[in-house]
This record gives structure tokens, sequence and C-alpha cells, in this order.
């Protein structure tokens, strides 16, 4: 009961250990004709108990005049506020850095002691008057996304930088460079469809700050040039990226009949590809021998095929992407990926509908860090799900946020933290449009109120309905009892039915199974992403009683050598998350202990690789697995068994859907 109480306090009073970090500028990176009597603002996620007044530095372009102001900080809006001393000069690019630290030396520290560790770039240029004088010029050559993001935190070691414009360029005219401190980095430079990708000669240096800049010089079709440098900075972690990248979502899905004669084929994948590998040999449209013509197109994670003319009618048609689509690190497919559907006779012209979203209008005491998200009647055309078609205000606020698209579903992520016991309103304009071009009929508008820093449950959505849920395999051995769906996709391979018994509905490689790995996927990530006051855990959790909250391992766990209790302290309502980075292991007849009116329901287990159950061992809660699960003989789960790639595996089990 101690340690109940030890962890209870500790998640009632802890903030989130997440590090500080800049969430808005002002300027903003890249913005021309500033005022010279420009005050340079930083805003920061959470509020800080410390700042090194010199880790905020202001220089011109060649580093060589330093500007000298005062710095003030507002814990209130969680800003810092530098004023120059004289009036910057005029028609002049200047870089701003905020330096971040280690734990030796922090320059910007929070109140629970996080440290921002990667320093924070970006540069403006000024015009020829103060604020009240200069007028933007909207035709300017603007940068719209990089990879890695500014102040990106464990970059791998093998990474390619990657920045979009917002329109065509002139290749003549492109210019960048990476430094590691005044050190230039050697590489290879390539330009294709607004996107700039950078090869460095060799591997990055470990644990170490990088500044990446796009040169001024470069101009759009038209001779608009970018105004000034865009600078950013990113540190790396210990790590290359050596994981292939996988198709997570397709439309139309696999064997789709009634496909419209406009539709535009889209394919979600796992990670953000290298756009040099994604071209009209590796992507590849057939009817029976014939090939289809049309143009690819990509942006993020998502690969676009728009058919030069309408398909035929009633026709079947296959798509293959070939493995020798690759990410930026230089993984590659492991086979090409396959599907076919069939047309219609019909042109699409039904607009697009909003028909979930989370959290649901007019909710109250949501967490402060979650994700919102948005599940669309059809696959949408990601280029129009943006910040500025799906937004998040307070009153008449915008609030910074990131929007993601795949598949069907839409996420905003708010740059910081909400405030808590606020009334927010979410809208997604009708700017957004569907495959096939058609829009909104009217905006989607919904509001919900924020809570204090309780966590809630992960969102399944339609993998609710399921108590197995697998990616290649579902396998059996004995009188396994189901209770609850089954579902398979993309696999198809399921046997042990009978003697096994299901008492529910199959889905194998359907509409339906499709749809739920996607929500899968989507649940998945939700709780691998929740940051909030993370109570670390490792090695064998067996023995313990732990209260309601967010626990985070940073490699396996394991319940060994005693049973875990979960204590909900009367709370019907308590939720636990657990984040497993590796794998996770119940031993033969251990179990999870439900205390306090805990309920399976509200338990989830996010397992970045495999899970296994020993037998005879009982396990309760929702297992969230990125491979494989294995139940050996005589294990019981009352929750439900979701893997996103691989098999489960089962052996005369008990799966008991909550």
């Amino acid at each position: 009961m101690l340690l109940i109480a030890i962890l209870a306090n500790g998640l009632a009073s802890w903030a989130a250990r997440v590090a500080p970090a800049v969430v808005l500028t002002v300027p903003a990176n890249g913005l021309a004709g500033v005022g010279t009597d420009q005050k340079l603002e930083v805003t920061f996620n959470k509020a800080l108990s410390k700042f090194n007044k010199k880790t905020f530095i202001v220089t011109t372009t060649n580093g060589l005049e330093r500007i000298a102001g005062k710095l003030a900080y507002s814990k209130k809006n969680k800003k810092l506020t530098f004023t120059p001393k004289i009036a910057l000069t005029n028609n002049t690019q200047y870089i701003v850095r905020v330096k971040g630290g280690r734990k030796s030396k922090p320059n910007i520290q929070d109140l629970r002691g996080n440290i921002m560790k990667s320093d924070y770039v970006w540069s403006f240029r000024t015009g020829s008057g103060t604020s009240s004088d200069e007028v933007s010029d909207e035709s300017a050559l603007t940068v719209s996304f990089t990879n890695p993001v500014n102040g990106a935190d464990n970059v791998d070691l093998n990474a390619k930088i990657l920045a979009t414009y917002n329109e065509a360029i002139s290749a003549s005219t492109v210019d960048f460079n990476l430094v590691q401190g005044i050190d230039p980095i050697a590489g290879s430079l390539v330009y294709l469809d607004k996107t700039l990708i950078f090869s460095p000669a060799s591997a990055l240096a470990a644990d170490s700050d990088y500044t990446a800049t796009l040169v001024s010089q470069v101009r759009d079709l038209a001779g608009n040039n970018i105004e000034t440098n865009y600078v950013w900075s990113f540190s790396t972690g210990s790590s290359s990226d050596e994981t292939a990248p996988i198709v997570d979502f397709v439309s139309p899905l696999a064997n789709a009949t009634a496909v419209a004669l406009n539709a535009t084929i889209s394919i979600d994948f796992s990670e953000v590809l290298n756009p040099a590998t994604v071209t009209s040999s590796t992507f590849l449209l057939n009817q029976g021998s014939s090939a289809v013509s049309g143009t690819v197109a990509y942006l993020g994670k998502t690969v676009l095929f728009t058919p030069a003319a309408s398909l035929s009618t009633n026709s079947i048609y296959t798509v293959t992407i070939t493995n020798q689509v690759a990410d930026l690190a230089g993984n590659a497919l492991a086979a090409n990926y396959v599907w076919s559907f069939t047309t219609d006779s019909v042109v699409d012209s039904t607009a697009p509908v909003v028909q979930l979203v989370s959290p649901v209008d007019g909710s109250i005491a949501v967490a402060l860090n979650r994700s919102f998200t948005a599940n669309f009647s059809e696959a949408m055309d990601p280029t129009t799900v943006t910040t500025s078609t799906f937004v998040l205000r307070q009153g008449t606020t915008l609030i910074p946020s990131t929007v993601a698209y795949s598949g069907t579903t839409a996420v905003l992520i708010p740059l910081a933290d909400l405030e808590i016991n606020t009334t927010y309103t979410a809208t997604i304009n009708t700017q957004v449009k569907d495959l096939a071009a058609n829009t909104m009929a009217a905006n989607y508008v919904w509001n919900f109120t924020t809570g204090q820093n309780q966590h809630e449950p992960v969102v399944l959505r339609t993998t609710s309905t399921y108590a197995i849920l697998a990616g290649s395999t579902v396998t059996s051995t004995g009188p396994t009892i189901i209770t609850g769906d089954v579902g398979l996709s993309p696999g198809s391979a399921m046997t042990g039915f009978p003697p096994g018994t299901i008492n529910g509905t199959q889905h194998i490689n359907d509409a339906e199974s499709a749809q739920a790995k996607l929500d899968l996927t989507t649940a998945y990530n939700e709780a691998a992403d929740r940051s909030l006051a993370p109570v670390t855990i490792s090695g064998n959790l067996g023995g313990l009683t732990l209260a309601p909250g967010l626990y985070k391992s940073g490699s396996s766990a394991a319940i060994s050598s005693g049973d875990l209790t979960l204590d909900a302290q009367g709370d019907a309502n308590a939720v636990f998350i657990f984040q497993i980075a590796s794998g996770f292991t119940v031993t033969s007849g251990r179990q999870v202990i439900l205390s306090g009116g805990a309920l399976a329901d509200n338990v989830f287990w996010q397992v970045g690789t495999s899970a296994t159950f020993g037998t005879n061992s009982v396990f309760k809660g929702n297992l969230l697995v990125d491979q494989s699960i294995s139940f050996e003989t005589g294990a019981t789960l009352i929750g439900r068994a979701l893997t996103r790639i691989g098999a489960v595996t089962m052996d005369s089990n008990t799966i008991t859907k909550p």
C-alpha cells in the first residue's frame, strides 16, 4: 500500500517529463520584410524555471555582429522576449539561436529539471522600415516542411536531410549547407518536385548538434526567391535507421468493387520515403497486361497516382509498389506490394463527410497533452488536409499545431499542452477534398473542455469489437475459445477453428479488417505518443502494485517472480497505459490482478516488438503490439490481442473481449 501512495502522489504532482521545446517564434522562420523595431519572441511548450541570458544569441548572417538587447521572460505566456538595444539594420538578414545544453550546463530548464538539449535556430530579414511600414510579399517562395524538423532530437545517424517548398523551384538556383558547429558536412544534393534531399557523404556523428541552411538565392519558376536564408537545427542520437518501410493503408482497398471511374490511387507508408524512389517505374497500375499512364505525386508518407484518363467500366486493375521504394535511410520495401480492385460504371461526385471525431463533441475532462482525430467517410487528398484546413482555437486564438493524414484519418497535434479547464473549438473547413476532388458541403465544427492532468483511454475505434486482430496469420492448437470478433489483414491464413471456437464474426482480409488495422495503427501511435507524467519502469514488474497513470520502459519488460496488481483506488474510470519499447513477457502462472474497481477495458499495453504469455498465465488489458503475440498452453486473456504486422498464435487458450 505504501507503493500505491507513493505512485499516486507522484502522478498527482509531477509535470510531464517532456523536455522544454520552442513551439512558436516571432518573427516566423524565413520571414522577410520584418520591421526594424521588431521584438524577438520564442514561446515554449511549458513553463521554465531557468534560462541563461547568454543562451539567446542574435547575429547578422556572417556571425560577426552580435546584437545587444534585453531578455525578459513571461511565465504566464511561457515566452522569452528579446528587445534589441537599438533598431535593427534595414534590409539585413539575422540569425537567432536559442542554445540548448546538457545536464552539467543547462541553459533552458523547466520546473521539473528537464532541459532543452538541442539548439533552436531560425532566421529572418528586415525590410526598409518599422513594423507598421512593412507589407509581406505573398508571392514569396516559402519552406513548408523539413525532415528532421527544427529542434528534433535523437535523429538517426544515417538520416538524409529533406526540405519541401510550397511550389516548384529552379534547380539551377538550389543552394544548401549542413554544418556541425562550424565544420561543413560534405554530401550530395538532389532536387525532385519541390523537394531537396541532402545525403551526407558519411554517417552523422552520434549525440551531436547540426545546423542546416537553405540559402536565399533559391528561386521559383517565376523568379521569386526565398528572400532570406531558412535555418533550422537538430541533434543526433546514437543509432541508425535499419527498419524497412511497410504499407499501412491503400485506397481503393484490396479486392474493392464498385470503384469510381475517376478514382485516384493512394498508399500510406509507415515512414517518410525518399522521393527519388517514388516514380512511375516503382508505382505501376495495370489493366490486365496493359499499363495505365498517369502522374505520381508524393507528400510526407503518402503516394498518390492520378490516372491520365478515366478508368474503364467494370474492369479489374492491379496496383504494384515495387521493392525499389525506400525510406530516407535507404531501407527498401521487403517485397513488392500488390493488390487489385474492380471499377463500377459511375464517377464519384459524392461529397466527403466527417464520420467520427475524438474527443467527441461536448467532451469534458479532456487530457491536456492529447492529439485530436477526425475520421472521414472516404480517403482524402492529403495535400488538402493541412494546418489551414484543420484548426484548433481557444476562443479566437489559433492554437499552434501540426496536422498529419493517413488512410481516412486526420490527426491534429498541438505543439504545447492545452490549458486546464478550458473550452476549445476544432474546425475542419470545406477546402478539404476527397481523391475525386469533391469538397465537404459545410465546415465540421466541434467543441470540448479540458480537465486536470488525468489520462484518457486510448481510442480503439472499429478495433474495439475485436478480441483478436493480426497482420499475417491467426493460428490455434487445441480447444481455444475466443469471445469477440477475429480479424486478419492483409494476411489470409487462419487455422485451428475447429477445434477452436469463435463467438464473434470473422473478418479475413476484407474491408472491415483493413479499416480495423488502420484504426489499430492510429491507436498504437496514440498510445506511444502519450507523454503526461510518465513513471519510468524497467525489468520485472511482478510483485508491484501500481496506481493509475502512464508507465514507460525504454527497453523490454516482464511479469515474473510475482503478480502485478493494478489498483484503480475506487475510480472505475481510472486508466493505466504502459509503453514498452521492445519485448514483453509474462512467465508461466503469473497474472495481472485488477483491484479497486479497475477495468480491463481501461488498461493499455503498447509493445514495440512482440509479446509472449506463458503457460496458464492470466492477463488483463488491451495489447497494442507492433509484431507478434504468442499465448502458450492454457494462457488466459481478458482484453484484446491486437498486432499490427505479425501473427497471433494460441494453444488451448481463453480470449475474452471485455
